[in-house]
């Protein structure tokens, strides 16, 4: 059990990613999920259309 146990650790069945790959695999990673893009855009369109009906009065 011992050495079926290091066995395990020392090959991992899934490959390491090296650090250039992992910056590259980041990069294309989305930030935020859809939902909240859509919140954050509503909010920021709400706001833009208050300030332009302050700025009439």
């Amino acid at each position: 059990m011992k050495d079926r146990v290091a066995d395990d650790l020392t090959s991992p069945t899934t490959p390491t990613i090296p650090i250039n790959d992992l910056n590259m695999f980041e990069a294309h990673q989305p930030r935020f999920s859809l939902e909240e893009l859509r919140q954050v855009l509503w909010e920021r369109n709400d706001l833009k259309t208050k300030l332009m009906e302050v700025e009439e009065e």
